[in-house]
């Protein structure tokens, strides 16, 4: 019994070893002239960039901070950003929401509707963890928004800071957002805004 575990090991493990070493081929650096051996300078393939999802926009170089009144998000790899000409808070100061155009497109804008619940905005606040935003980045005309958070797909907040003497708050906001082609991508971006 011993002898025949010990040739199904050699045939098992063994005999495709001796096998596959055959096909092996060998290379030798020992060169009959003293020609230098041929190097392939050639580069490597390069891999196109992804496409951009949205027109780059130049007016948003340098805007990925917290300014009052502004706007910025990424979404895939496009970086867009803008003024926020509106914001509404609830009168118990439980949501609020704020609109503002592109930087770059005056018919596109972004809508961002934060449900603060259980959360007030009566008194100074610091990172409070928002789960319940609406995302919507707008083209006037439009039969479908560029891009649109879903209720299926939780799209986030955080209020970093919010000052209630001033009544400005600062924060960010990330999820996924739906292309009209269901096409879904990630978003990251910041805000700050004067809430009266």
């Amino acid at each position: 019994m011993l002898r025949v575990l010990q040739y199904r090991y050699i045939l098992l493990f063994l005999l495709p070893a001796i096998l596959f070493q055959s096909c092996i081929k060998e290379y030798s650096y020992e060169r009959q002239d003293n020609t230098p051996p041929v190097i392939d300078t050639t580069p490597p393939q390069q891999i196109p960039p992804a496409e951009l999802d949205f027109p780059y926009c130049g007016a948003c170089d340098g805007k990925d901070q917290f300014e009052e009144g502004k706007w910025s998000f990424t979404a895939g790899i496009s970086f867009l950003c803008g003024d926020i000409d509106t914001a509404i808070i609830l009168a118990e100061r439980t949501a609020f929401t704020f609109f503002g155009p592109s930087a770059c497109a005056a018919d596109m804008n972004v809508i961002l509707t934060v449900y603060l619940n259980p959360f007030v905005l009566d008194h100074d606040q610091k990172n409070l963890f928002i789960p319940k935003v609406s995302f919507y980045y707008s083209k006037l005309g439009a039969a479908q928004f560029p891009l649109i958070s879903r209720a299926d797909n939780p799209f986030y907040a955080i209020i970093h800071n919010y000052n209630h003497q001033s009544k400005i708050a600062n924060g960010t906001f990330t999820g996924y957002a739906y292309k009209p082609d269901l096409r879904s991508l990630p978003v990251t971006g910041k805000f700050k805004v004067k809430l009266l």
